[in-house]
C-alpha cells in the first residue's frame, strides 16, 4: 500500500511538479469465513495507524476512512468498530454517516459521529495546565468545605472544560425517566431532521470561500 501511494505521488510529480498531494489509504482484511472485505476490523486499525506514521515519515498529510464499520445499523457494532480509528494519528477522517462499509448514509449516524469526535478531540486536547487552570489561589481562598459553583471563575472555565453534549444522557435516572426520548439514536434523527428542515443557504464565511477559490485557481488553471 504504503509503495504504491509513493508510486503514485512520483507520477503525479512526474506530470505536475509541485501539484500538491496527500497520503491516503483504505487498508483491511479479507474475512476467511464470510469471503468479504471487512471495514470494520481491528486489523484495519493497525494499519491505519502503521500508514500515519509512514505519512508523517514522508511528511504527507494523511486521510483515511476513520467511520468504517460493517454494521448494516447505527448499533452497538458500528459504535466500536468506527470509534477506534480516531486514536490513530489521522489528519483527517473520511466516512461520517456511513454504514455497511459505504452502502449506506445516515444522517442520524452522522450527528453521532460528530458527538464521536467532539468526545475524541476533547482526549486528546489533554489537560491545560496554567495558573487560571489550578486555580490554586481560589482553592486557598473558599477553603475547606467552600462553594466553587458560585466563584465568577467556575462559571468562565466550566463552558471550554466541560464538552457539551446533547446526545450523551448526564441526567439522574429520576429526571431520565421523564424525557420522551431516551434512545441515542432518536436523539440523533431529531437533531438531523431539524439541522435538514432549517434555511442555510451558506455555512462558510466569504473568507474561507475566496481562500477555496484562489488555491483552486492557482492548482487547477495552471
Amino acid at each position: 500500500m504504503h509503495t504504491e501511494i509513493i508510486g503514485g505521488t512520483i507520477i503525479t510529480q512526474m506530470l505536475n511538479e509541485g501539484c500538491p498531494v496527500f497520503y491516503g489509504s483504505a487498508p483491511s482484511i479479507f474475512d476467511m469465513r464470510f469471503a468479504t472485505f471487512s471495514w470494520g476490523a481491528a486489523e484495519a486499525v493497525k494499519m491505519c495507524a502503521a500508514a500515519a506514521q509512514l505519512a508523517r515519515h514522508c511528511k504527507m498529510f494523511y486521510t483515511t476512512v476513520g467511520f468504517a464499520t460493517d454494521s448494516k445499523l447505527p448499533d452497538q457494532q458500528a459504535a466500536i468498530e468506527r470509534s477506534m480509528n480516531l486514536l490513530s494519528g489521522v489528519d483527517i477522517f473520511a466516512g461520517a454517516g456511513l454504514l455497511e462499509g459505504e452502502l449506506k448514509y445516515d444522517a442520524a449516524q452522522l450527528v453521532i459521529d460528530n458527538e464521536i469526535v467532539k468526545y475524541v478531540e476533547n482526549i486528546l486536547r489533554g489537560i491545560e495546565v496554567n495558573d487560571e487552570a489550578l486555580s490554586s489561589d481560589l482553592i486557598k481562598d473558599i477553603g475547606t468545605g467552600g462553594n466553587f459553583l458560585e466563584t465568577e471563575q467556575t462559571l468562565k472555565l466550566f463552558k471550554t472544560e466541560h464538552e457539551q453534549t446533547e446526545l450523551l444522557d448526564r441526567r439522574a435516572r429520576g429526571v431520565w425517566e421523564g424525557i420522551e426520548e431516551k434512545d441515542i439514536y432518536q436523539k440523533a434523527l431529531k437533531i438531523a431532521n431539524d439541522i435538514i428542515s432549517q434555511k442555510n443557504e451558506r455555512v462558510l464565511s466569504d473568507k474561507i470561500i475566496g481562500e477555496i477559490e484562489d488555491i483552486y485557481s492557482r492548482y487547477f488553471h495552471k
